[in-house]
């Protein structure tokens, strides 16, 4: 089969993906198994087999959306393979971790951080992988034969993982540092005040056990919400219930948006 050009696109990051690929002319596909449910699709990730005029469309966003792919497999054979990217495990850990590589801002650190055997397994059937956004960077697979017994996921070291970890907070910290700047008044927009106290949030958040993007992205509006700009303005109640690990993450943003902390009873 010919080389074809694809493109893995994040549905959280590009709402539209569907209607862009039936107004170009493209076909797409989610990557996660069937039946999926329709939350699940609205953030899912899609493989896009491209046209000219998606291709060029997609390079234009300033935004993460994903990355572009060469390969000469079918598009059967490649959700195959990017799906049994999406779980990996880490070393001692008895279950999986969900695993966003195809995120742009992930993908490099990723790959940088990998073995050579590692990343043989990593690329697959994909020849050669391109992201336009934050950074442009290209990579190129070389062809090897296939392994007498191939592992059937992605296993990272220690080492390996809190490198990863490190960008997926980064990238976060990066989010709601962006969240923040957007709601400052106008006449009083200051990025650095925006990032020390996403960084901050954030730093607070995961030690205390609330480490699902949504769940954090959350705290973050209703610190807009609640005109709370600085980390030693968020009130006293506040982080007596975030800091609660006695009951779980999501019930404690739960009570915290529908009670404001201090009136909520647990």
């Amino acid at each position: 089969m010919k080389e074809q050009q694809y493109a893995v696109v994040d549905r959280a990051m590009l709402p539209n993906i569907l209607e862009l690929v039936e107004q170009y002319d493209a076909e797409a596909w989610c990557v996660f198994p069937a039946p999926v449910d329709e939350p699940f699709a609205l953030v899912a990730p899609y493989l896009a087999l491209l046209t000219p005029n998606l291709e060029q469309y997609l390079t234009t966003l300033e935004q993460p959306w994903g990355f572009f792919m060469a390969s000469s497999a079918d598009n059967k054979s490649l959700i195959k393979h990017l799906r049994s990217l999406l779980s990996v495990y880490i070393q001692e850990a008895k279950q999986p971790t969900f695993f966003r590589f195809y995120d742009p801002r992930l993908l490099w650190c990723i790959l940088d951080c990998l073995t050579p055997s590692q990343r043989v397994f990593f690329a697959g059937p994909m020849i050669r992988i391109r992201t336009a956004y934050p950074k442009q960077r290209e990579a190129k697979f070389k062809s090897h034969a296939p392994m007498h017994r191939p592992p059937k996921h992605l296993t990272l070291n220690q080492e390996q993982y809190l490198t990863v970890l490190a960008q997926c907070y980064q990238n976060l910290e990066q989010e709601v540092a962006s969240l923040f700047y957007q709601h400052q008044l106008q006449d009083r927009k200051d990025k650095s005040v925006s990032e020390v106290f996403a960084k901050q949030l954030v730093k607070h958040l995961s030690e205390w056990g609330v480490s699902v993007v949504s769940d954090i992205k959350s705290v973050a509006q209703y610190c807009i919400d609640s005109q709370v700009t600085e980390w030693k303005r968020v009130p006293t109640d506040w982080v007596t219930l975030l800091s609660n690990q006695q009951y779980s993450a999501s019930y404690r943003i739960k009570a915290l948006i529908k009670h404001g902390g201090g009136s909520s009873e647990l």
